[in-house]
């Protein structure tokens, strides 16, 4: 079987996705990350995910496909939401909008974070933390991984429209951090706080790699 037919964690890029949602995992057994340092690496791995996205857009060739074309198989396809393929300038601006808007969510869901989780230290001073900083590096490998493994290697970029990217990452990131904040919450609650912690970052990572897998099922189904 070819690798881009494998399905769950069979795929590659689900399992470079599970060894470094274990980070997060190893910082609070290793090095003591409280809260916020777990739901800020959350936070910035969106960062990461937007910037990829941009790529994906100025990529993209997705084709229309008609209501009537046989290829439409129940709802698969049109879950896609794969519309009329756009030209080179089209998707430049689409993708430039792409970074406004999503950039303008980022910075609000930022200060979201550092308001009901913050304990004094800035974006910056995170980001500069060794142990953070390695940890973000490996998520945009693995993110990139995926992305020339499925996206270009995969051939899903011919799978998908630029318009269809424009909100793509906003469910998978709405879905991701209701679970994040309510379990950081209670987190905060807790005296002991270290096994909720444990417990946020596994259903974290169950959650992403569900995702994953259905997002890979739904572009193979358009074939």
């Amino acid at each position: 079987m070819a690798l881009t037919d494998r399905t769950g964690l069979t795929r590659p890029s689900a399992i470079v996705l599970l060894a470094v949602n274990s980070l997060p995992l190893l910082g609070v057994l290793l090095f003591g990350w409280s809260v916020f340092d777990v739901v800020f690496f959350y936070w910035a791995e969106n960062v990461i995910i937007g910037v990829i996205n941009v790529a994906r857009i100025l990529k993209s060739s997705g084709e229309f496909i008609s209501p009537d074309d046989p290829r439409r198989q129940g709802a698969k396809v049109e879950r896609l939401g794969q519309v009329k393929q756009v030209g080179g300038a089209a998707k430049i601006f689409l993708a430039a909008f792409f970074t406004v808007h999503y950039g303008m969510f980022c910075f609000g869901h930022q200060q979201f974070v550092i308001g009901m989780f913050g304990d004094g230290r800035s974006a910056g001073e995170l980001i500069a933390d060794p142990v953070i900083g390695l940890g973000l590096l490996a998520i945009a490998g693995s993110h990139l991984f995926s992305f020339f493994k499925n996206y270009l290697g995969g051939g899903e970029y011919q799978r998908m429209s630029a318009a269809s990217l424009m909100t793509r990452p906003y469910g998978r990131i709405i879905v991701l951090h209701i679970t994040i904040i309510v379990g950081g919450f209670l987190v905060m609650l807790a005296d002991s706080p270290v096994l909720l912690l444990i417990a946020l970052i596994v259903i974290k990572t169950a959650v992403d790699l569900r995702q994953h897998d259905r997002e890979r099922g739904l572009l193979a189904a358009a074939r």
